[in-house]
């Protein structure tokens, strides 16, 4: 479904303002009990700005050659408006971040975050890994990205999908690796490769939430038994 304007039942500016009044107030609590810490910017995107021929149509260009694709990307349309804030913040700071971390709300950690800054040493991007871990795919649930990094993950992962060049230099790939399916996860990993960005994959100690408890099943490596045990052990 794709609109042609705002949707009967989008927020309006009164509900949009006190949405974002809330989690200024949660992160502002939470970065309080964080030493050094301190709660940036917020912004409220709905689908339904998405949803929109103007903007959607664009991402679907997998599609138009036969390739498959599900409607995942307005989860990356969601990550870029996210860093749309971090770059407008680094404007007002009148410096870069070093690094940029993404994390999703529904993760579970079973230890700290670990350090970051001697995580930056390799100069690479830090994912975990995805369950089809023997091709070297990066899990989209989590990244620890150096600042020099991000414009390919937080804005050349979706771009990429409206990019006709890049499209067909990839098809190949996503035939023989996925059986023509390019899913979230496999576009991240081509467009690590179609620009040269490093990656290396950690066994950082988190689950997503998911219905039926299945946040518990660490399926990547070193595997559950393992990964729990590390986990564990801090």
């Amino acid at each position: 479904f794709r609109h042609r304007g705002m949707a009967p039942d989008a927020l309006n500016a009164a509900s949009r303002a006190a949405m974002r009044d809330e989690w200024i107030r949660v992160l502002q609590r939470a970065s309080a009990m964080c030493p050094g810490a301190n709660a940036g910017d917020v912004g409220v995107a709905e689908d339904w700005e998405f949803d929109r021929v103007e903007v959607a149509d664009r991402y679907y260009k997998p599609r138009d050659i036969g390739l498959t694709q599900n409607h995942y990307a307005i989860q990356l349309w969601g990550v870029q408006q996210c860093f749309n804030l971090v770059a407008s913040r680094e404007h007002l700071r009148g410096r870069r971040y070093l690094a940029v971390m993404r994390a999703r709300l529904d993760s579970f950690w079973f230890a700290p975050v670990p350090a970051v800054r001697p995580l930056l040493a390799t100069g690479e991007i830090l994912v975990r890994a995805a369950s089809d871990a023997e091709l070297r795919v990066p899990s989209d649930q989590f990244a620890l990205v150096p600042r020099d990094h991000a414009e390919v993950h937080f804005v050349k992962w979706l771009e990429d999908l409206a990019n006709d060049t890049f499209v067909q230099r990839v098809a190949q790939r996503v035939t023989e690796r996925w059986n023509r399916y390019i899913g979230a996860e496999g576009a991240l990993m081509l467009a690590f490769e179609e620009h040269g960005v490093p990656y290396s994959r950690q066994p950082f100690p988190f689950a997503v939430f998911r219905p039926w408890g299945r946040c518990f099943v660490l399926g990547q490596p070193p595997g559950a038994e393992k990964g729990c045990r590390r986990a564990l052990e801090g």
